[in-house]
């Protein structure tokens, strides 16, 4: 009899415990990252929390009215009246767009990329860092969390194939330029940052066969070394997008090619001075 209730008791178990497995509801998310919009003033940011307990349990409260103060130049905080979860590690580098847990109670969202030695539990990223420096502003600011109620897809916009009816389209100064673009995590994601308004890149000259700028945000990539041609366009390092007018071999994430330019029609436009491209969607 003995045996027999300790097998019971083992199939009671396995049977809650199957159920508890079972997908359904708020279960679903956790295996996802979770969008949410982030208001502050007029700009909304759209930003990513991780799959992790803080950021579940920060995501119960949401939405969020927080009224932030300034620290360090670099940091906006908020003292929560309420305690989450947390997995405090050294991050030694803070990245513009982070958002994280101090201790286990203080909202941080930082505008500014810095060294630190202090512990944080991380929450998640703000998607694309532009004008997020401008739009906190110097001192307190409000700002406001909500969930973006579309999840079925939590990336949509890193596959080309779901924008096939929109092109990226480019401008070296005032010459639009005709490009072959990749299909890939990268140029879904550079799609992304010009989906509402147009992105102007100051780039500057660089080893006399390239023009070189800051996208101001991490883009995902997939570098590899790559011996580059005039016209080409590629990622650097996650954050600078190059464009070519010579060659170069280095490890890069490949974003395109312009089409319309001969080499000498590239030096034309990239070698007698830095310029400003423009990338659209249309």
């Amino acid at each position: 009899m003995k045996k027999q209730s300790k097998s019971l008791l083992g199939l009671l178990i396995g049977v809650i415990v199957l159920i508890g497995c079972i997908p359904a509801g708020p279960c679903m998310a956790k295996n996802n990252s979770t969008q949410i919009n982030i208001e502050i003033g007029k700009k909304t940011f759209k930003a990513t929390l991780y799959n992790n307990k803080t950021s579940r349990a920060l995501l119960k409260k949401i939405p969020l009215s927080c009224k932030m103060s300034e620290l360090n130049g670099n940091e906006k905080y908020k003292y929560l009246s309420y305690e989450l979860p947390t997995n405090k590690k050294k991050v030694k580098r803070i990245k513009a767009g982070d958002i994280m847990l101090y201790g286990s109670d203080c909202l941080v969202v930082f505008y500014k990329s810095h060294k630190t030695s202090y512990k944080y539990t991380k929450v998640g990223h703000i998607n694309n860092t532009r004008g997020l420096k401008k739009a906190l502003g110097k001192g307190k600011v409000k700002m406001k969390f909500t969930r973006i109620r579309e999840q079925s897809n939590p990336n949509p916009t890193t596959d080309p194939n779901q924008q096939a009816n929109k092109k990226l389209m480019i401008k070296i100064g005032d010459k639009k330029v005709d490009v072959s673009w990749e299909e890939n995590e990268s140029v879904g994601a550079l799609m992304d940052m010009c989906k509402d308004s147009p992105l102007e890149i100051q780039m500057s000259m660089y080893g006399g066969f390239e023009q070189v700028g800051s996208l101001g945000t991490n883009l995902l990539r997939n570098d590899s070394q790559t011996t580059t041609s005039s016209g080409d366009i590629v990622l650097y390092s996650g954050n600078q997008i190059v464009v070519f007018y010579g060659s170069n071999s280095w490890s890069y994430t490949r974003l395109g090619h312009i089409t319309d330019q001969d080499n000498e029609g590239m030096a034309e436009l990239l070698s007698q001075g830095d310029v400003t491209i423009t990338i659209s969607v249309e």
